[in-house]
């Protein structure tokens, strides 16, 4: 497709513009789609790359502080609280295992029961 600028200039004396068009086809929509989905995928690799290799050279997401600098401390009454709610559990859970609860079934009637 040429343009030619001389045309553009003389808009008066051009004819219809609709006889002139190309026709619209579904293979020129697809390969425009085809086109753009390549150029997209490529710019992600791209940008997935760098990503990569700034990340393995350090040169972002660095961690600034040393491994030994940041101590583990454990808060012991809390340990206590979550080890005393797990033995409570299972103390329940032995107990219903043990007598199983009675369960009143709302279809029958209370003077039955």
């Amino acid at each position: 497709m040429s343009f030619n600028f001389r045309q553009l200039l003389n808009f008066h004396e051009r004819e219809n513009s609709y006889e002139s068009k190309e026709i619209i086809t579904a293979l020129r929509d697809w390969k425009a789609l085809l086109i753009s989905v390549v150029v997209i995928a490529i710019l992600v690799i791209i940008g997935s790359a760098y990503l990569f290799f700034e990340i393995d050279n350090e040169h972002i997401f660095q961690n600034k502080l040393p491994p030994a600098s940041s101590p583990i401390i454990i808060d012991r009454e809390l340990v206590g609280k979550v080890i005393n709610s797990f033995e409570e559990k299972t103390r329940r859970f032995d107990e219903l295992s043990r007598q199983a609860p009675e369960i009143i079934d709302p279809s029958i009637p209370v003077s039955v029961r």
